[in-house]
């Protein structure tokens, strides 16, 4: 597991000029919806809710119990990591919630489309 503050973290942040990408080393935030923020790492994506009308906004993640139950496979036994890099980078409180907010769902992946190749 890399540690917070590893080389490939500490490559320069940026923000896009809408304020809705947080672009950091090896992985990127972005903010698909008031209520959805995105944590990428190359072309993989896995959408995390969040709550919105307060200042600053609040993320939910799974719980310790929960988190290898209902992410993808490149995220099993990374909590500690993702959760230091979105506590740091993503400008929203980190709140953690059991199975009841988290069930395992299609829905919260996302592969870029890197639209059609050439042979």
């Amino acid at each position: 597991m890399a540690q917070s503050g590893s080389a490939r973290d500490r490559d320069s942040t940026s923000l896009d000029p809408g304020g809705s990408h947080v672009r950091r080393g090896s992985f990127r935030i972005s903010y698909e919806w008031k209520e959805k923020l995105t944590y990428w790492e190359g072309d993989k994506g896995f959408v995390f809710e969040c709550g919105w009308g307060v200042d600053p906004g609040t993320v939910v993640v799974p719980n310790d119990e929960y988190w290898d139950k209902v992410v993808p496979p490149w995220l099993v036994g990374r909590r500690a990591e993702v959760v230091d890099r979105l506590t740091k980078h993503s400008g929203h409180i980190v709140k953690e919630e059991g199975a009841s907010i988290f069930p395992a769902a299609e829905w919260r992946l996302r592969v870029l489309d890197k639209g059609p190749t050439t042979s």
